[in-house]
């Protein structure tokens, strides 16, 4: 089943549902770092306060929401790529030595229908919640049964 979302430029595709399966296999293989051991009075222990540990997370976290992001975009968005914009996308972070990811709909997503924090959002709600029952369709399911 597929729905239609449109960013808040107004660009539009179609999204379908990934795997839950699919989402679960990336987690396996990015595993958070392990903290640290220290001892204490009572034994060892971990120490998840230890700043290191804690940046060493904050990228492990990036790095899983980065690629969690290119594996919706791969395989819960339709589209047509607007390879003009593409293009000239590359072209202008060409001038300023900036290189973009090799995969033109990642591009197309990411850089030219995204615009915000907002957009990422919705676009991973979307893609993950499309098709599972909501509150309002429940309810709207209940009336009509009822008539």
């Amino acid at each position: 089943m597929e729905e239609t979302f449109t960013f808040s430029n107004g660009r539009t595709v179609r999204v379908q549902r990934v795997s839950q399966l699919l989402l679960r296999t990336m987690n396996t293989q990015f595993p958070s770092p392990e903290p640290p051991v220290v001892k204490t009075e009572l034994g060892e222990e971990e120490n998840y306060m230890d700043p290191d540990y804690l940046v060493a997370l904050g990228v492990h976290r990036q790095l899983v929401g980065e690629k969690l992001l290119d594996l919706l975009i791969l395989r819960g968005v339709l589209c047509e790529i607007d390879v003009e914009a593409v293009k000239q996308l590359r072209a202008d972070m060409k001038s300023l030595s900036i290189e973009l990811e090799s995969n033109d709909k990642i591009v197309y997503i990411r850089n030219l229908c995204v615009t915000d924090a907002d957009d990422v959002r919705k676009l991973q709600q979307a893609i993950l919640i499309q098709g599972q029952p909501t509150e309002e369709g429940i309810q709207k399911a209940a009336e009509e049964f009822k008539s």
